[in-house]
């Protein structure tokens, strides 16, 4: 990933340049089988948004969580997929966009037969640094182990993913 840092009034802002021939300058985190690789963080955007891909395996998705901090929308790249926000449901495919505001409970499952594919972004920034603490806990998914760590960045845990409902 190249940087440039700006001068003047704009010097806590940074020029981020990522070309997709370069190899990615973060680890991809594996949440429980759903694969989370950060595209730019907090770190690049002074705090601003984190740009995250998420490649879900068929089934995969989240528990029914919600965000205290964040606003969040997701981009459908590959794969079909069902979004709960609120007491809605909607799915859609590849080119779907789906704006999920804080503090609304929400989840989402692929519904594809195949692993599917889309591109989050959070704002502001923080959600990469749970995903990173959450990548680090061992075994099967536990409600017991990841609330504390979900409640540490402003996230709730609300109940379990769509394919257990």
């Amino acid at each position: 990933m190249s940087t440039t840092m700006l001068t003047g009034s704009e010097s806590q802002r940074q020029f981020v340049l990522s070309l997709g021939d370069k190899p990615r300058a973060y680890p991809t985190w594996n949440i429980f089988g759903d694969l989370i690789t950060p595209i730019i963080t907090g770190r690049e955007t002074a705090g601003g948004l984190v740009i995250l891909e998420a490649v879900i395996p068929a089934k995969g998705g989240p528990p029914l969580h919600v965000h205290h901090r964040e606003d969040e929308a997701f981009y459908v790249v590959e794969g079909r997929f069902l979004y709960e926000c609120g007491s809605q449901r909607a799915e859609g495919g590849p080119g779907t966009y789906v704006f999920l505001p804080r503090d609304i409970p929400h989840c989402f499952q692929n519904i594809g037969e195949k692993t599917g594919k889309m591109i989050t972004i959070c704002q502001p920034a923080g959600a990469e640094l749970f995903f990173e603490e959450v990548s680090r806990i061992p075994g099967p998914p536990d409600p017991a182990k990841i609330g504390p760590v979900s409640q540490k960045w402003g996230m709730e845990l609300l109940g379990p993913p769509m394919a257990m409902r």
